[in-house]
C-alpha cells in the first residue's frame, strides 16, 4: 500500500509532530508499505530517509516562528505524480483543498488530529470570543471531509464527541523505550530491555524518602532558605569573564545558535551552561547540536545533574522539555521554581526547547537557578537530561497526548502535569506523577508531593507507565484502520484518470 503522509509545521527543530510522523512512517516502511511524506520548506527537495521517501515542497511562510505551509497549487501536482492509495493528513489547514482532491480521485483521506482547536487557541483569542462555537463549526467541516479522524487521547476525542462525530478512532502514540530509559538498569522492565545499561553517567539513585514534615512548607520562614537572592546568585555557575577585547571576538565566534546570558553587571557574555568549549558534550547541550560520535561516554555537568539527596539542604533537579510559546505556558514552571525556592526547597530547573518566549523567560528567571539549553537535536542528550532529573514539569494544558511527558516517564522520571489536557492520561501507578490545577502553586505542590515518596518507587512507577505505550502498537492500529479502507470507497463517482505530472522540481538521490 502506498501511504502518503502530508504535514505542515514539520521542520528540523519540530518536536512532537516530527517525532510522531517519522516514527509512524518508519513503522509503515518496516511493515512493507510504500511510505511518502510531503512537507513544506524553504526549497524543493526529494530524498530518502530511514522513515521512507520525503518530498519537501517550497511553501509559503506562516507566522513569525519560521514555519512554512503547503499550498494546493504546488502540492496537488506532486500528489498526482505519487499516486497515493491512502492520504494521512497531519494538520487541519490543508484539509480544505486536500479533501476535495482526494474525493475526486477516490483516495481515502484520514485526518491525524494533533491539536485541539479550542485548547490551542484559548490564549490567542480575546475574552468573550465564542471559541467553543467556532471550534465546533470547524470540527463539523473536518469530520465531513475525512474518512476517519484519528485522535490520541480522551482529551483529543472530546471536541469531536461534543459534535457527535461518528468517524473518530482513538489510537495512542508511543515512545522509544530504548533511547528513553532510566539510568538504573533494574528500573527498566521487559519492554525496555532489562539489563541494558547506559554509558551516559553513573549516578546513585538510592536517595532517601522525605517525610512530609521534613519538607519546608509554603510560607515557611526557614532561615537557610535555599533560594534566597544571595543563594540564587551563588548557585549560578562561576564564570571567568573575558576582557572587553575578547568579548567582541567571542560573540563573533559563537554564531547565532549559541546562548549567551549577561552576568550580574550586564556587560560580560557568559556561556549559559558554564562549561568549557573543549567539552564536546557540554557544547552539544549548549548549542543544540549532537556531540561528536567518537567523543565517548557523555559526562554531564556535575552542577547541573547532581543526584539530589532529598532533604532541605540538597538540590532537587527539575527539567522541562517544551516549546517556549504561549499555549505551552512555560512561565508557570518558572514561577513554580520561585515558589519552591521561597519555601526553602533547593531546586534547579533545566529547560530544553526554544520559542518566541525564550528571552522573556530568561529575564523572568534571571535571579533563579534556571538553565536554558535551547533546542537540543540529539535525542540521546535529551534522554540523558531527562534520566538525570528527579522530576519533570509539564505545564502545558493544551496537550492532546504529551510525547515529552511520555519520554520523561520512559526515563524513569516522574512528572507534574495539569489536569487540563491529555498528559494526565499517561500517568500510571502511584508515584509516576501528580496532576494539579496547572497554576504555579499547583506545580510546586506537585513537586512537594512527589518528594515525599521513595525515589526508587517513583522511578519504577514512571517507567511502568511508559511501557504501556510503544510505536509498534500505534503503527498496528493505523494499518488496521487502513486495511478497512477500499481505494475508491469514498468516491461518489468513478475515479478520474490520474494525470502524472512531470517531476521537474525534484531530484531523487542516486538517479
Amino acid at each position: 500500500m502506498r501511504i502518503v503522509q502530508v504535514a505542515n509545521f514539520y521542520t528540523p527543530a519540530s518536536g512532537g509532530l516530527r517525532t510522531c510522523v517519522d516514527e509512524i512512517g518508519r513503522g509503515y516502511l518496516a511493515a512493507g508499505h510504500d511510505r511518502v511524506l510531503v512537507v513544506p520548506g524553504l526549497s524543493d527537495a526529494d530524498e530518502f530517509t530511514s522513515s521512507g521517501r520525503r518530498i519537501t515542497v517550497r511553501g509559503r511562510r506562516f507566522g513569525a516562528a519560521g514555519y512554512h505551509v503547503l499550498t494546493s497549487a504546488r502540492t496537488l501536482p506532486i500528489l498526482e505524480s505519487v499516486g497515493p492509495e491512502v492520504l494521512e493528513c497531519s494538520d487541519k489547514l490543508s484539509m480544505r483543498w486536500l479533501a476535495p482532491w482526494a474525493r475526486r480521485n477516490g483516495v481515502p483521506v484520514v485526518l491525524f488530529s494533533h491539536e485541539r482547536i479550542d485548547a490551542i487557541l484559548r490564549t490567542r483569542v480575546p475574552p468573550g470570543f465564542p471559541l467553543v462555537t467556532a471550534a465546533d463549526l470547524a470540527n463539523r467541516q473536518l469530520a465531513a471531509r475525512a474518512e476517519h479522524i484519528v485522535v490520541t487521547s480522551g482529551f483529543a476525542a472530546a471536541e469531536f464527541t461534543r459534535i457527535g462525530a461518528a468517524n473518530v478512532r482513538r489510537i495512542p502514540l508511543g515512545v522509544d523505550l530504548h533511547t528513553f530509559r532510566p539510568i538504573d538498569p533494574g528500573v527498566v522492565g521487559a519492554g525496555g530491555g532489562r539489563g541494558h545499561t547506559t554509558t551516559i553517567a553513573t549516578v546513585s539513585r538510592s536517595t532517601p524518602v522525605v517525610q512530609p514534615s521534613a519538607l519546608p512548607q509554603k510560607g515557611s520562614s526557614t532561615t537557610h532558605s535555599a533560594c534566597s537572592r544571595s543563594e540564587r546568585t551563588r548557585w549560578l555557575p562561576r564564570i571567568v569573564g573575558p576582557s572587553r577585547a575578547s568579548d567582541t571576538a567571542s560573540r563573533r565566534a559563537s554564531g547565532p545558535g549559541e546562548n549567551h546570558l549577561p552576568n550580574r553587571s550586564g556587560r560580560t557574555p557568559v556561556d549559559s551552561t558554564g562549561q568549557s568549549p573543549a567539552d564536546p558534550a557540554a557544547s552539544a547541550l549548549h548549542l543544540g547540536r549532537s556531540a561528536p560520535r567518537n567523543s565517548g561516554p557523555i559526562a554531564l555537568p556535575h552542577w547541573q545533574f547532581h543526584s539530589a539527596q532529598h532533604h532541605p539542604n540538597s538540590t532537587v533537579q527539575l527539567v522541562m522539555v517544551s516549546r517556549l510559546s504561549r499555549e505551552k505556558c512555560p512561565d508557570r514552571a518558572i514561577d513554580a521554581v520561585r515558589l519552591l525556592c521561597d519555601s526553602g526547597i533547593r531546586v534547579r530547573l533545566t529547560v530544553i526547547g526554544d520559542g518566541p518566549l525564550r528571552e522573556c523567560l530568561q529575564r523572568q528567571s534571571a535571579d533563579l537557578p534556571v538553565t536554558f539549553l535551547g533546542y537540543v537535536a540529539d535525542r540521546n542528550l535529551v534522554a540523558a537530561t531527562l534520566a538525570h532529573a528527579d522530576i519533570a514539569l509539564c505545564p502545558s494544558p493544551a496537550e492532546t497526548f504529551g510525547l515529552a511527558v511520555l519520554e520523561a516517564l520512559a526515563c524513569g522520571t516522574p512528572v507534574v502535569v495539569p489536569r487540563d489536557g491529555a498528559a494526565r492520561e499517561l500517568l500510571g501507578p502511584e508515584g509516576s506523577g501528580v496532576d494539579c490545577d496547572g497554576t504555579p502553586a499547583g506545580l510546586a505542590d506537585g513537586v512537594r508531593t512527589l518528594l515525599t515518596q521513595p525515589a526508587d518507587r517513583r522511578r519504577q512507577a514512571a517507567r511502568r507507565s511508559a511501557e504501556r505505550f510503544s510505536w509498534s502498537i500505534t503503527v498496528t492500529g493505523m494499518l488496521a484502520l487502513y486495511a478497512d479502507l477500499e481505494p475508491g470507497a469514498t468516491s461518489a463517482r468513478p475515479r478520474e484518470k490520474r494525470i502524472r505530472a512531470p517531476r521537474t522540481d525534484f531530484t531523487t538521490p542516486g538517479r
